[in-house]
């Protein structure tokens, strides 16, 4: 697993995190609302911040996954050694 797959699912994470505050936030107290409404914007900024390391080419462009292969450059998102 390399950088941008970890960031990826932290950032699915985040944003799942999130929207539990909110939604437990809305019925209880404004303060999980806001703490929700927060996490899920920063989990948000983490997905469009997402860039190809080669072409700096942005991955999460109307995707839900992260691609194996830049749609720009061609070049291979994962480190690993044994998919190659």
């Amino acid at each position: 697993m390399n950088h941008l797959q970890l960031k990826h699912l932290i950032s699915i994470g985040v944003t799942l995190l999130g929207v539990g505050l909110a939604l437990l936030g809305s019925m209880t107290t404004e303060v999980c609302m806001w703490i929700g409404i927060g996490l899920m914007l920063i989990g948000t900024i983490i997905r469009i911040t997402m860039r190809c390391p080669k072409c700096n080419h942005n991955l999460i462009y109307r995707r839900w996954s992260l691609p194996k292969f830049c749609p720009e450059c061609g070049h291979p998102i994962s480190d690993d050694k044994s998919e190659e």
